[in-house]
């Protein structure tokens, strides 16, 4: 074959080459760059990316508008009203008296902007325990509340309860009898006819300063108490207080503290009117299940021959009902017999058995 037909034939194969495009291996390198193409995630700021992460609306689509929150809100009334069932029939060698002490409880309050609450509480018990049916207004107060990043800060004026131990749990395990000692008899809860205190509270440390006194009606005759008190959890587990009352004739205070030794089991330790007829309370309760019932122990000792007693009961939470058994020497219950007459026995210690109920008719959150 001659040099020119050689020659034309190798330039036809060159352009035939260049005509069909990449060898194989380039072509399979091409599809996976354009399978990459594809996979990749749109570029922030695309229609399709505000679509799928909602980060900003689609033209076209109304959002939904978010519902303006209420400047005032009142209590309902699950959170303002409560009602409690209190009985109980003590049974004596030589008497069996029944005793009762239904309390209504109402705290009508309003809350500005979620921050600020005024409101009014009242706490009205009526009972039979050392006579014959009688009233007692245990509570009455305006109460302010402001709730800021450091806590809550707060004011009351009115009959209040500077001390009060029997809402701190330990009056739920308690019989009625021993109930109505604590807060009628040994006015465990310090109530002061008049007093205009003010609070400061961040769930760990609580401070209150204040002035009371124990006449009734209103203003103030000058001749009351300065009080202070101070409660600290120095833990979940573990907390202590203590109140002080300062006045021109006599001063006093009282402390207390509480412990849940375990999840199941608590203790309470008072020490009351300290500086004149001291009181010394002690109680240890356990809880059984998912708090189908509770056992507790309860004792109180007073200075000055007073009031002792001492007692064990055995609680069903869910109906409120219990049976508990002890003695009490000098407890102003049995100091009168049925009719009228004094007890002879009011010196001696008398063993008792009690079976009652205790329970809230409706429930009422704390605000």
């Amino acid at each position: 074959m001659s040099k020119h037909y050689t020659g034309k034939y190798f330039i036809l194969g060159l352009l035939s080459v260049m005509l069909a495009g990449p060898v194989h291996g380039q072509h399979t390198e091409t599809n996976r760059q354009r399978h990459k193409n594809k996979s990749e995630k749109p570029v922030n700021g695309s229609v399709l990316n505000q679509t799928m992460t909602h980060k900003e609306p689609v033209l076209g689509v109304k959002m939904p508008t978010q519902p303006a929150r209420k400047k005032f809100q009142f209590g309902h009334a699950s959170d303002s009203f409560c009602f409690q069932a209190i009985a109980g029939a003590n049974m004596t060698p030589d008497n069996l008296k029944g005793v009762f002490s239904p309390v209504i409880v109402a705290q009508p309050f309003v809350r500005i902007s979620n921050r600020y609450s005024i409101g009014v509480h009242a706490d009205i018990m009526i009972h039979n325990y050392s006579s014959n049916i009688s009233h007692c207004v245990r509570e009455m107060y305006l109460d302010t509340d402001i709730d800021t990043e450091i806590g809550h800060f707060g004011a009351r004026l009115g009959r209040i309860p500077i001390f009060d131990e029997t809402k701190r749990g330990c009056s739920k395990y308690m019989p009625v009898c021993d109930y109505l000692l604590n807060s009628i008899y040994l006015e465990r809860a310090n109530y002061f006819p008049r007093a205009g205190i003010m609070y400061y509270d961040n769930n760990t440390t609580m401070i209150i300063l204040g002035y009371a006194e124990y006449s009734n009606g209103f203003g103030f005759s000058g001749n009351g108490n300065v009080i202070m008190e101070v409660r600290q959890k120095m833990d979940d587990d573990f907390q202590i207080g203590g109140m002080v009352a300062m006045g021109q004739d006599k001063s006093w205070g009282n402390v207390y503290l509480t412990h849940l030794v375990t999840a199941r089991d608590a203790v309470l330790f008072d020490v009351l009117d300290i500086g004149n007829s001291a009181t010394y309370c002690i109680q240890y309760s356990h809880i059984f299940g998912h708090d189908i019932a509770a056992i507790s122990l309860n004792g109180i000792l007073q200075s000055d021959d007073g009031v002792c007693g001492a007692n064990v009961g055995y609680y069903h939470i869910p109906s409120g009902t219990y049976i508990a058994t002890g003695a009490t020497y000098h407890n102003p219950m049995n100091s009168l017999n049925p009719d009228g007459t004094p007890n002879d026995d009011y010196d001696k210690w008398m063993p008792f058995v009690e079976i009652g109920i205790k329970k809230n008719i409706t429930s009422r959150n704390s605000r």
